[in-house]
This record gives C-alpha cells, structure tokens and sequence, in this order.
C-alpha cells in the first residue's frame, strides 16, 4: 500500500509539474526563434512565465511576466504588430541587442506599449544580425495578465539599391567613364529639405570619388533618366567619412537629362566628395552618371 501511495504521489508530482511549468521561453537564455517575418500573426502564451533582466522604459505595470523571442533580420526594417488589438489587455514589447542574458549585456532599441495593433516600428537593423523582443501583458490599471497572444513580425528584404546610403555610396573614378544607378525603391534622406527643385526631392541614391592630383573641377553628367518629371542632383562632402551634415555645393541640378549639369564644383585633390540624385517616388526612375576631373 505504501508503494503504490509513493507511486501515486510521483505521478501526481510528476503531472502538476508539467501541467504548472513555465513556457519555454520564460528566460533571455532561450527565446522562441520567430522565423515567419511576413507579417504572419502566430500565437504564443506567457501563463507563469517571470520577470528577469528588466522591463523595458516604456512598460506599464510591475513585476511584468515576461518572455522572449529571436529573429534573424532580413531587412533593415520592422513593424510588430499585436494581433490582439481591441481585446481586455495589452501588450508591452521591446526590441533588443543582446550581447549576454544579463542587465549590462542588453540595449533596448525601440519600446511599445499599449493596446494598439501596431507595437513599435524600428529602422536600422543589420542584415543577419540577431535581436530579441521582450513580451509582457497587463490588464487595464497595470496589473500582469496570463493567456493568449498573437505576434505579427513584419521584416522583409530590403528593395532598395545597395548605394540607398551615404555610408554604401558606389565608388566612381572621375575619368568620364559611365555608370548605371536608379532611384527605384531608394529610401528618403537627410537633404529632403532641399526644395529649390519644383519635384521636392524624396529618395536618392549616391555616389563617391576620389579628386586626382590634376583634378581641380568637376563635370557631372546624367543621361538617359528613365523616370518623369525632374532629378534633383546635389555635389558635396560631409565632415567626417560618410557621417555628420552633408555640405553641398550651392548649384544644386533641377531637370532631367543632361550634359555638365554641374560643371563648377571646385575640387581639392585628394579629397572624396559625395553626388546624390534623387526624384519623388512618383518620377522614380533608371539613369547613367559620368564624372569627370578637370
């Protein structure tokens, strides 16, 4: 009789532990790899899950019941959307860089919170960079809320061409020699403030050289633009590489297709200087640059 009591409160032990246990992914140290990036919603569940590390800054409530997911990034972009949206309680969401599962080793990038469906937008990841998104629900006056949830992770592939940035500008020998480029897909920039052109300048693309030791002017080309209306094309250098305000020469290109549309930019041997040309998502179109040091 004893044994079979002993037996009995083993399984009973043995089934309130499974029935009681924390999701898998309860801690930092393993997270539910979300590898749907579309935008699918997927439904998770946080019943017993505890708090580790830290909430994020904009958490509502205390002691959150946290857990934790993974993604590969796969463009520089995401939206995370709660497919709970309207529902009783909310959701508190953080977008992480962890470089260990410890207070010092995490660095928020983005925090949401609320009962909106969309959680939090973020630009500037790095492709095939890993990041965590920390989860927690409240209940209406803060207090922990245990169930159901959905995620909707939307990260998809950037379109944009590979010199979208200043810091990825496609290098160009000033020697007359034509390349191609295109403002399809190109993402806006800093110098959208520049609005001598009638087509405000929307998204642009760039373009590097190096000044040779003969060359103190530069004449800039553009041809066969592909696109309607104008192109905005902008001659300059920023302070410090690739970063800081980007210093452009005052002669600033408004139109379409043309030969020398910039013929006076000075130049100082030695010294790399940055062309961006741009159009309005509506004008957006194929061209071919030339560059040449006189």
């Amino acid at each position: 009789m004893k044994k079979i009591t002993t037996l009995l409160s083993l399984l009973l032990f043995l089934f309130s532990s499974t029935l009681f246990a924390q999701p898998a992914n309860d801690d930092c140290d393993t997270p539910t790899a979300i590898t749907a990036l579309d935008g699918t919603c997927i439904t998770y569940n946080n019943e017993l899950a505890t708090p580790d590390i830290a909430d994020g800054s904009c958490f509502v409530g205390t002691n959150t019941n946290n857990v934790w997911f993974t993604f590969v990034a796969d463009g520089p972009n995401i939206t995370l959307d709660y497919g709970n949206f309207g529902l009783t309680f909310g959701i508190n969401a953080s977008l992480l860089e962890v470089t260990d599962c410890s207070f010092a080793g995490v660095t928020q990038l983005v925090c949401g919170s609320g009962g909106n469906a969309e959680v939090f937008t973020f630009s500037g990841l790095t492709v095939g960079n890993t990041y965590y998104i920390m989860v927690s629900l409240f209940q209406q006056g803060g207090a922990a809320y245990e169930g159901d949830f959905e995620l909707c992770v939307t990260n998809l592939a950037s379109t944009a061409p590979p010199n979208d940035e200043a810091c990825f500008a496609e290098v160009v020998t000033p020697n007359g020699i034509c390349v191609d480029g295109t403002t399809i897909d190109a993402s806006s920039d800093f110098a959208t403030n520049i609005s001598v052109c009638d087509d405000v300048p929307e998204q642009g693309v760039f373009f590097s050289f190096t000044a040779g030791a003969g060359d103190l002017l530069a004449e800039i080309d553009v041809n066969d633009f592909t696109g309607s209306g104008e192109l905005t094309v902008v001659f300059g250098q920023f302070p410090a590489g690739c970063t800081g305000t980007f210093v452009f020469n005052p002669d600033v290109y408004c139109g379409g297709s043309g030969t020398d549309i910039i013929s006076d930019a000075f130049l100082e041997p030695g010294e790399e200087y940055f062309i961006w040309v741009s159009t309005t998502e509506a004008n957006e179109g194929d061209f071919e640059i030339c560059v040449t040091g006189v």
